[in-house]
């Protein structure tokens, strides 16, 4: 059977499914019809049909028109009769169920106020006059009744039309819902105890002589906030049908008039408690879905606080620890329990202690994040760097504060080692060889993250040789001192200029566009170091651009390297830009690779 064909035979199923529960809803409800054997204020078919409905889709309507015909048709009423209320008893349910699948706010789960208030506004007292109206009319026209007791027809036809919707719909709609993890069906023996205690209130009600009519109230909020929306919804009906027998049975405070005035009077009253009811659930449910959301939040931020990489410590405004996380205390050494009966100042020191209560200070008088270089002690002695961004933690008012940590004892340490290596070139005073290949690695991590574009520029002076051994190393000195100061005064503030080699000068450039901006960089250097006198030296210059496929300095120094010697063949004052068209013969490609090495190696 092919997917049509299973589509096809499950819409029977539910159109058959319809008219038999519709059939048997207007047989219960027509056995309390007084006034006319047509109408009565107990009409649950209402109900069934707009949920089956919503439920199943409009293409089920069918089991309306069956429903309903053979319903009336079954109560005496003759085929015209009958198929002139059946238009009605259809049309109603349809445009209910039409009019709220339109409306964007509407979600039969029936969760939030504005959805009850839709289906029992629009589904119930609203539609349900087309039913009422056009069945009255029908009435009229088969002299099934009389013009002056048409008013009084249409009344106790609407009435019973829409507190079936009010009654039915809900539970249905929840009902479909209803799984095994639902507290209904769960909590299986309070649901059992409930359903005993609301027929005990009900029958109490019904055969005492005491006005506790809104005694009835009890289970309902019992079910309302244990249950929620279907358990007010199931305790609804059971208090409905139990009120019907009893007061059809001349029972209760609302038998006090003719059959048909008591009904309606009863019904007007099932409608107040299923509102209620429904209403009350949807607070519960509401304040149930805010409280899983704060367990849910709650959660995965202690799951994220836990696993974290980065040390984190919460202390009240004291000092005290009150949390740590497994990364607080591997950076610490000291174990979690332990920590949690320290404060921040053990950890501290004494020394460090005033520096982190103007912190906290701080973050009270301004309330925003701050952070703080301190350095712990472990129980074996060892020192930890780290680097704190503080938060305030709020509970109203601030209880405490957060500490993210990162560890900076590398990094330190790094940094101490490289202000003790001689990190300037001795002649100029500029970047030696070993800051410059740093930088370089900088720019490029910098480059990674914001795609800003990084060129390298090498420049060689020609003929220095030549300068160095016909005025002295001293003169060499004074050129390669004024050359820098000169390349330093060309440079924007980002771009950094160092000194590589004997007479090679390195310029790292980033930002940077395009090819074009790094030629016009070269050109200012070209021309400033012409312009140092007395010698007015030219330099050729290799620059190379940054590409995809550079991942590491070597690549990006050694197409610079590349370019200027390719330049140095063009002839003095030369620029030459990396491309396919450069290709280094094997000697070339060897000592720069060993230069490298050495470079990369200091």
């Amino acid at each position: 059977m092919g997917p049509a064909a299973r589509g096809w035979g499950q819409t029977v199923t539910r159109i058959a499914l319809l008219a038999a529960l519709y059939l048997a809803g207007a047989h219960a409800g027509l056995a309390v019809a007084f006034s006319n054997r047509n109408v009565t204020t107990v009409w649950p078919p209402t109900g069934i049909a707009v949920a089956g409905l919503l439920i199943w889709g409009i293409d089920v309507w069918p089991g309306i028109v069956i429903g309903a015909f053979l319903a009336n048709i079954t109560n005496h009423a003759g085929v015209g009769t009958s198929a002139a209320i059946v238009v009605g008893n259809t049309a109603a349910p349809v445009v209910a169920a039409l009019v709220l699948r339109s409306v964007s706010w509407f979600d039969d789960a029936l969760e939030r106020l504005r959805d009850v208030l839709s289906l029992l506004l629009v589904g119930g007292f609203g539609a349900m006059t087309i039913s009422a109206t056009l069945g009255t009319s029908a009435l009229l026209l088969t002299h099934a009744t009389t013009a002056s007791r048409a008013l009084s027809v249409w009344a106790v036809w609407w009435v019973g039309d829409a507190i079936g919707v009010v009654l039915f719909a809900p539970f249905l709609l929840l009902a479909s819902r209803t799984t095994r993890n639902d507290p209904i069906v769960a909590r299986l023996r309070e649901t059992i105890l409930l359903v005993v205690f609301a027929v005990a209130i009900v029958l109490t009600v019904f055969n005492v002589h005491a006005p506790l009519a809104y005694l009835i109230l009890v289970p309902v909020v019992w079910a309302a906030l244990s249950f929620e929306q279907v358990g007010a919804s199931l305790v609804t009906i059971i208090l409905a049908a139990i009120a019907v027998a009893e007061t059809v049975a001349g029972h209760g405070p609302f038998a006090s008039g003719t059959p048909t005035q008591n009904l309606a009077s009863l019904q007007i009253f099932n409608a107040i408690v299923a509102f209620a009811g429904l209403s009350l659930a949807c607070v519960a449910s509401a304040r149930r879905r805010a409280e899983d959301a704060l367990r849910s939040s709650e959660a995965r931020y202690r799951r994220l606080f836990e696993r974290a990489t980065d040390p984190i410590w919460i202390h009240d405004l004291d000092g005290r620890i009150t949390y740590a996380n497994h990364a607080a205390a591997r950076v610490t050494g000291y174990p979690i329990d332990r920590l949690s009966t320290m404060s921040i100042f053990d950890l501290a020191g004494a020394h460090q202690e005033p520096t982190i209560r103007r912190a906290i200070r701080q973050l009270l008088e301004v309330g925003e994040t701050t952070s703080l270089e301190i350095e712990l002690r472990g129980p074996g002695g060892t020192l930890v760097a780290l680097e704190l961004s503080a938060v305030l933690v709020r509970e109203g008012e601030p209880t405490g504060v957060q500490l993210i940590g990162r560890d900076i004892t590398a990094r330190n340490i790094t940094e101490g080692q490289l202000r003790r290596n001689a990190l300037r070139d001795p002649v100029t005073g500029l970047p030696n060889r070993t800051l410059v290949i740093e930088r370089i690695e900088y720019a490029l991590a910098v480059d990674d993250d914001t795609n800003t574009g990084v060129a390298l520029v090498i420049c060689d002076i020609d003929d220095f040789g030549r300068i160095n051994t016909t005025d002295g190393r001293g003169a060499g000195d004074s050129l390669l001192r004024s050359v820098g100061h000169k390349l330093d005064g060309v440079l924007r503030g980002s771009d950094t200029i160092g000194r590589i080699g004997g007479d090679e000068f390195a310029v790292i450039v980033s930002p940077i566009r395009d090819a074009d901006e790094a030629h016009l960089m070269a050109r200012r250097i070209s021309d400033a170091v012409h312009g140092c006198a007395p010698h007015h030296p030219t330099v050729c210059i290799g620059i190379a651009i940054r590409t995809p496929d550079i991942a590491d300095v070597e690549s990006l120094v050694r197409r610079a390297d590349l370019a200027m010697r390719h330049a140095k063949r063009g002839g003095a004052g030369s620029i030459e830009m990396y491309g396919a068209h450069i290709e280094p013969d094997t000697e070339v490609f060897e000592d720069i690779r060993t230069r490298l090495e050495r470079s990369l190696e200091r």
